[in-house]
């Protein structure tokens, strides 16, 4: 999914921001030893990835943190909710393809 569809406005910020985890960690699916375990928590994703120097500490950090809140939370999530996660997954997106 690219990151036009995720940012529409049509969509809703919650789904949007969900969509940016799983994206992020579909890319993480393509490193050695990175790749997300079935049952690992957002966190775990996050611990692994800095482990085997797949993406540097704190790139990812807010992009869980919003996921947490989208996916726990029953609080209304706003389209600055969604543009930080936009954001921070095309940090993480430059540091997986090597662009930064």
């Amino acid at each position: 999914m690219g990151l036009a569809e995720i940012g529409e406005p049509g969509r809703e910020p919650r789904d949007a921001i969900i969509a940016c985890y799983a994206a992020m960690e579909r890319e993480l699916a393509r490193v050695p030893d990175a790749a997300p375990q079935q049952f690992d928590t957002a966190s775990e994703v996050l611990a692994r990835a800095v482990e085997h120097h797949a993406l540097p500490p704190g790139s990812a950090t807010r992009l869980v943190e919003l996921f947490g809140e989208a996916r726990f939370s029953r609080h209304l999530m706003r389209e600055e909710h969604r543009d930080a996660a936009v954001d921070a997954l095309r940090v993480v997106l430059g540091h997986l393809r090597g662009q930064t």
